[in-house]
């Protein structure tokens, strides 16, 4: 069985500079190189993979950072992209075709930060007060102006998990992790039609809890 790699031997964080300047193309262009590379890593030459890395490494991380606002949870995700290809390189049936299976990995290591989000095994990914002023807008006004700013993230956090599941679960993927309703319903595997609708249910739940922690905390 391939070693796991130690973290950071295999991928580097894609700087701003890069993200900025965007893409650039490799020294072999095409299906073909990756298919070379892979068989060459698969005989054992690390530098082919690293080849390979350095080939899609800006293409995973935007393909991470459109759905991970959070550039530490994004880079952890990257790198564990590359270091799961590393070691399930001997699964890859066709080795022209390393690039869609690549993304493939992140989608899925993607979708478990999104789950684990969701049932509160990981914080936010946004900014928690911004995060709190939408979701406690989405409730309705009477909820946001029964709550101070300096109160704001404290109060829709207390909200939020006393709410029922799925109803915490669609909402914190939609305001913390500021997910589509289509990515929400591939998260939790759920109908986009069924996503909307939790989520309008939901913030009608949340809308008297918010009120009522804020009358609280005001000493009404």
């Amino acid at each position: 069985m391939t070693a796991r790699p130690a973290p950071g031997t295999l991928y580097a964080p894609v700087t701003a500079k890069e993200t900025a300047r965007g893409p650039e193309p490799g020294p072999e262009p095409g299906r073909d190189a990756d298919a070379a590379l892979v068989e060459r890593a698969r005989g054992g030459d690390d530098g082919a993979f690293v080849r390979l890395v350095d080939r899609h490494r800006e293409a995973v991380w935007s393909f991470v950072r459109q759905r991970v606002r959070d550039r530490a949870a994004a880079e952890d995700i990257a790198q564990e992209t590359f270091v799961t290809a590393y070691t399930r390189l001997a699964t890859l049936n066709e080795p022209a075709r390393f690039a869609g299976w690549l993304l493939g990995i992140a989608r899925n290591l993607t979708m478990h930060v999104w789950r684990d989000a969701a049932h509160g095994a990981t914080g936010g990914s946004l900014d928690e007060v911004e995060a709190a002023r939408a979701l406690a807008a989405g409730a309705g006004d009477d909820a946001l102006a029964a709550v101070e700013e300096r109160d704001l993230a404290d109060v829709v956090a207390r909200a939020l998990g006393a709410l029922e599941d799925p109803y915490r679960a669609v909402l914190t993927l939609r305001y913390r992790q500021d997910l589509s309703y289509a990515e929400i319903g591939s998260a939790l595997g759920l109908a986009v039609g069924t996503v909307s609708s939790l989520i309008h249910r939901g913030l009608a739940r949340l809308a008297p809890r918010l009120a009522r922690l804020g009358r609280e905390l005001a000493g009404e």
